[in-house]
């Protein structure tokens, strides 16, 4: 919306742009931080802006950062997670698919639909009509990427940056 560049073309312009962003650091949380800071009072920035960003810089530091914070929580609540699954909007972007399999360390699978309030909502109903439908059955994975050893250490470095100008702002979890 800030960019009036549709989110498409963004993700498109910020695919070219390697991981990193080229120095720029995202803080995605427009409402407050999030899980797992939990933080109302701290807000959205971008940290080492330059003249030589722009647009596909900042798309993929936005990108990047909500991957890392996505991270952050999986390693408090789901140590054991092997892999995560994609739903919604986003998850026909390679970009985002790759974004969050670096920054986890976890292959991400996708589903044939993107719609997982609708496969969501079948489940319910087969439950409650005794049919025994998985989710597998409804909306089964059509791909799947696993990280390579490259974006996990290039994450890996980026996730400690974030974390060290993160650690100005929020009250950060212990890391176990």
């Amino acid at each position: 919306r800030l960019t009036r560049v549709a989110a498409s073309d963004l993700f498109s312009s910020a695919a070219s742009v390697p991981i990193g962003a080229r120095g720029l650091l995202a803080f995605p949380w427009l409402h407050g931080a999030r899980a797992p800071w939990w933080q109302p009072q701290v807000h959205a920035g971008f940290v080492g802006i330059t003249a030589a960003h722009g647009p596909p810089e900042f798309a993929r530091a936005l990108i990047e950062g909500i991957a890392l914070d996505v991270g952050r929580s999986i390693e408090l609540v789901a140590s054991a997670a092997r892999r995560l699954v994609a739903t919604g909007g986003g998850s026909s972007q390679e970009l985002w698919i790759s974004a969050l399999s670096g920054a986890t360390g976890l292959p991400v699978a996708r589903r044939a639909l993107d719609e997982g309030a609708s496969a969501g909502a079948r489940l319910l109903v087969a439950a409650a009509s005794g049919d025994p439908l998985t989710v597998d059955d409804v909306n089964p994975i059509v791909d799947e990427e696993v990280p390579t050893r490259s974006s996990i250490h290039a994450f890996q470095k980026l996730r400690a940056s974030s974390d060290l100008v993160a650690a100005n702002f929020v009250d950060a979890p212990s890391r176990n």
